[in-house]
């Protein structure tokens, strides 16, 4: 199967629920408002960053960024983006774009850096297409999440 990384934009109190254990974060993996980009989210966390585990920028908060709480789920505990940090997020994934985020993109790099799930030696065009395709979908959550003022769950399950 493989590591996922997953993403529910939650409200304030959902946030605080979550840190004090009223709601189980695994148990929100079926909610609707879940997204996962499947096995791309490393590669797309190392074309915004430049580097494998960067978290120190906005754009480092969007994949490995955010609190740790709660149970270790296999590869960590969740995290939690602030609603102030998703705003920061969303706007430099908006400030980015999808051109920009194309123009970051390196398969080579990705390749050297041993980027998860080293599929780097497949079709570009291809990998180009999938890694783009999820990019997409974490930005429009990020930018729907910061118009609605929600914090962010992230998981890697």
């Amino acid at each position: 199967m493989g590591m996922i990384t997953f993403w529910v934009p939650v409200s304030e109190i959902e946030s605080a629920e979550l840190v004090n254990g009223q709601i189980e974060p695994w148990d929100l993996l079926e909610d609707d408002r879940c997204i996962d980009v499947d096995k791309a989210w490393h590669a797309i966390h190392v074309t915004l960053t430049g580097g494998i585990d960067e978290v120190d920028t906005a754009l480092g908060l969007v994949v490995l960024g955010g609190t740790e709480f709660g149970e270790d789920g296999g590869y960590g505990p969740p995290r939690l983006l602030t609603p102030e940090q998703v705003r920061v997020a969303s706007e430099a994934l908006d400030e980015l774009g999808p051109g920009g985020f194309a123009e970051q993109l390196d398969i080579g790099e990705l390749d050297r850096l041993q980027a998860y799930p080293s599929v780097w030696t497949e079709d570009h065009d291809e990998l180009r297409a999938w890694l783009g395709d999820g990019f997409d979908v974490v930005a429009a959550t990020f930018r729907r999440a910061s118009a609605d003022g929600s914090a962010m769950l992230i998981m890697l399950s």
